[in-house]
């Protein structure tokens, strides 16, 4: 039953008391006149009116619409919400992807350093001992080559200077300025004398070539 529907039958209710009470009353008393009936009647009528007014100014079918579209306001509100939250969910999903991948990243830098570290530890060690090595067979050969070179001076020394002249004519510079070198001037000098004299003037400049170096160091 409606508002309108309940407000009437009220109004229909009172009519119908007022009216079994006023029968009441004529029965009881004999005094009520037919005026006091009428404007009983009138007086139920006029309540019946006031009320209907005042129920059609209040339409349920507005407040359903109002009703429906304050829903209709609240749900688009809550749909946009909603599709706010996925999009930060997705967001936060991506973001979390990239860190996931840049640690990765990350982690990949670090074991292709530590690899290329233990390379290079590896080429230092090897060049270092390919140094030491180096070193090692350049202080030999010195040691050898000054010992070939004593052995040669102690033998051209025991020779004649003829003899050690025919020697040092095919002897290489190189070999010859050592030799020369370890020897005492006078020896070097009885060598020459059998020397040929273009050779000789080459031994000659060699030698003071050499001794200038040494004397500017």
């Amino acid at each position: 039953m409606s508002r309108k529907q309940r407000s009437k039958f009220k109004v229909l209710l009172i009519g119908f008391v007022l009216t079994k009470l006023l029968v009441a009353a004529v029965y009881l008393s004999g005094v009520l006149s037919i005026a006091d009936l009428l404007f009983t009647r009138e007086t139920a009528v006029a309540q019946e009116k006031a009320v209907e007014p005042e129920a059609a100014g209040v339409p349920e079918a507005p407040a359903e619409e109002e009703k429906a579209k304050q829903y209709a306001e609240i749900q688009a509100v809550m749909n946009q919400l909603e599709a706010k939250r996925m999009q930060l969910a997705e967001e936060e999903n991506r973001i979390k992807n990239e860190r996931d991948q840049l640690e990765q990243l990350k982690l990949d830098i670090d074991t292709k350093l530590e690899e290329m570290t233990a390379v290079q530890t590896k080429i230092d060690e090897g060049l270092a001992m390919k140094t030491q090595m180096a070193a090692q067979e350049q202080q030999q050969q010195t040691v050898a080559e000054a010992a070939k070179v004593k052995q040669l001076v102690k033998v051209y020394s025991s020779m004649s200077p003829k003899k050690a002249a025919e020697i040092i004519d095919k002897l290489d510079m190189k070999v010859v300025y050592q030799v020369f070198s370890n020897m005492k001037g006078e020896e070097v000098g009885q060598i020459l004398t059998y020397v040929s004299g273009e050779r000789a003037a080459q031994i000659t400049e060699l030698m003071a070539a050499k001794d200038d170096k040494s004397n500017d160091k």
